[in-house]
């Protein structure tokens, strides 16, 4: 019956070419099937979590490790998501991807993840520590949190599309920020505004909040965080897209 009525089309290939104002097609990015129902999960979990807490009071031990475990695994999920995200869009990807069919099982979504938490702990991680444990902002901070911005996009991003260890080493994370340099700090400069934008900015406007707004500014901050994080994902992604000539990582 199948061999009869013939298999579906295959999907085409993204072209990179955008239907829209670049800025307006850039925003609209997590507008696809999955990066919704991916954005109403993420930012829907915590308001079924209050839900149910309130609802079930009884399952209290129970409830908190349920929660946990799941949040754990959406969480996961998301990380894996964001990494197809960067990837499809360093093809010419213009909306998030659809994948809620692809190979989704712990496994797969585990060998991503903790490929990319290697990233992190070997340049962001070093300037979060020293944050929390010295607690001061001085000469050594400020080169941890230089190492860390300068080198952790490119890195996060050799490691989703060249997929290799070789992002794990500061050297040839270097030869590449080398071959598009100029571009590069301004990418780095154009992170750096979004992250004031999702961060620096709501903070200054939280104090002092109204009786019961604190849940409410919560909420936003964690749709604002969300969407970001796509925004992010899809402006690293198109990085290589733009200079996948001069980086020439095979994708």
């Amino acid at each position: 019956m199948l061999e009869w009525l013939g298999s579906p089309p295959p999907k085409p290939e993204p072209t990179g070419e955008r239907k829209l104002y670049w800025l307006f097609d850039i925003l609209l990015y997590p507008f696809s099937i999955t990066g919704i129902v991916t954005m109403v999960v993420i930012v829907g979990f915590p308001l079924v979590r209050a839900l149910l807490g309130a609802v079930l009071p009884l399952f209290g031990p129970w409830r908190h490790w349920a929660f946990l475990l799941i949040g754990a695994a959406l969480g996961l999920y998301f990380a894996w998501y964001l990494a197809e995200c960067v990837y499809d869009s360093a093809k010419g990807g213009t909306r998030a991807p659809d994948v809620l069919d692809a190979n989704t099982d712990f496994g797969a979504l585990w060998s991503r993840v903790s490929s990319l938490l290697g990233v992190y702990i070997l340049y962001g991680l070093p300037v979060a520590l020293y944050a929390a444990i010295a607690n001061r902002f001085d000469a050594i901070f400020w080169a941890l949190a230089a190492w860390a911005v300068f080198l952790f996009p490119m890195g996060l991003l050799a490691m989703v599309v060249h997929d290799s260890p070789s992002a794990l080493n500061p050297l040839f994370v270097l030869n590449s920020i080398r071959r598009v340099c100029l571009p590069y700090i301004g990418l780095v400069a154009c992170l750096i505004g979004m992250a004031g934008l999702l961060v620096v900015l709501p903070a200054m406007f939280r104090p002092p909040p109204p009786p019961g707004a604190v849940g409410a500014f919560s909420l936003l901050s964690l749709i604002a965080g969300t969407y970001g994080s796509f925004i992010f994902a899809h402006v690293l992604g198109r990085f290589y897209w733009r200079y996948r000539e001069q980086l020439d990582w095979g994708l």
